[in-house]
């Protein structure tokens, strides 16, 4: 699974943590993009990533069994699904996108998201909430995996 986060080209400066953006998700099955859905699928990127870490985050940590993604102020939806196994079923409307386990999802996420955060939030205002709860989400989640790993003996 591979996620794809950017700011929409037609955002003008100076950047914001509320900029609208998309989403693009590859999966093991197919592939799944906000872009599709033109623009009403654009969503407040930063503050949709974040949301986007906190609910695999969940679902990783087995918090949760299932939960729905809606970009903020978007339309785009991603439903995710976890088995009793650990796999993770992410699904576009009724498409399977991708079955992969849970925490290889919320990697694939972090190792995006971490890519997003090193471009945007050094443009962005020291105390935007958007780039405040983008960094926020983003170490949380990276801490989630490293104590994933070290409880895994480093796998």
């Amino acid at each position: 699974m591979n996620f794809t986060f950017t700011v929409s080209p037609q955002e003008v400066p100076p950047p914001s943590g509320f900029d609208m953006g998309d989403v693009r998700v590859e999966g093991s099955h197919t592939t799944a993009s906000s872009t599709d859905g033109g623009p009403r699928h654009l969503m407040m990127i930063h503050l949709s990533v974040a949301q986007l870490l906190d609910r695999l985050s969940r679902l990783a940590s087995r918090a949760d069994r299932e939960c729905e993604f809606m970009g903020v102020d978007g339309s785009f939806v991603l439903h995710f699904s976890r088995r009793g196994d650990g796999t993770l079923v992410t699904r576009r409307k009724r498409q399977v996108i991708d079955e992969s386990a849970a925490w290889e999802v919320l990697r694939a996420a972090v190792t995006e998201a971490q890519r997003f955060a090193d471009v945007w939030l050094p443009q962005l205002p020291v105390d935007d909430a958007g780039a405040e709860d983008l960094a926020l989400s983003l170490s949380e989640a990276k801490r989630l995996l490293v104590s994933q790993q070290s409880a895994c003996g480093g796998r």
